[in-house]
């Protein structure tokens, strides 16, 4: 029932998303989140929103809720389930979508942060896009979906008796993970670390 044309992604719309997300942040979590951060998200953003091309606005369909959940394996059957917040958006919105919920594989305890990766690159690979993670879509989708990320509750329930450490470790493994992707400055966590009282 999706409309197979339309205009393109509006990238104005998405930095605006982004920006909203990460002043938010600031705005309720300052003592965990900085203004610094908000700016650096949105420069981040705009370096590689200026490398876009115009095949990279391309609306597509998409699934829009493509994690874990929403998969089911049977055997060598694989069935993907739950279309009811389908619509069209960005072409790498869903594999990002995947790509961070195995991030967040590396930190608990049925899997190793190597075997995390390996299915991070398998990812890509099926993807027929090894090298996605080098490309201004990619950095521009992993930094609307970080955004979306560290402002949703999808707290463990240990974080739930020590918020502001829950809150302060995710936005460090989301930081380290957006520079290991060289999305984002590496000093920049560093540096953030020595502000800290």
């Amino acid at each position: 029932s999706l409309e197979r044309e339309g205009a393109p992604v509006s990238m104005a719309k998405v930095r605006a998303y982004v920006q909203t997300r990460m002043e938010g942040l600031y705005a309720t979590q300052g003592d965990v989140f900085t203004a610094a951060d908000c700016d650096q998200w949105v420069s981040a953003f705009d370096r590689s929103e200026s490398r876009l091309s115009s095949a990279d606005l391309r609306r597509v369909q998409l699934h829009a809720d493509f994690n874990p959940e929403n998969i089911l394996v049977d055997d060598s059957r694989i069935t993907v389930i739950d279309f009811s917040e389908a619509q069209r958006g960005l072409r790498y919105a869903d594999l990002l979508h995947l790509y961070l919920h195995i991030e967040r594989l590396k930190h608990g305890i049925r899997f190793l942060p190597s075997v995390a990766g390996e299915l991070q690159m398998a990812l890509m690979r099926g993807y027929g896009e090894p090298e996605m993670h080098r490309a201004p879509l990619f950095h521009v989708g992993i930094l609307q979906q970080a955004s979306a990320y560290l402002s949703g509750d999808q707290r463990p329930r240990w974080a739930r008796l020590a918020p502001t450490s829950a809150l302060r470790l995710k936005r460090r493994r989301t930081f380290r993970m957006l520079e290991r992707l060289s999305v984002l400055d590496p000093q920049h966590t560093s540096r953030r670390t020595e502000e800290r009282p």
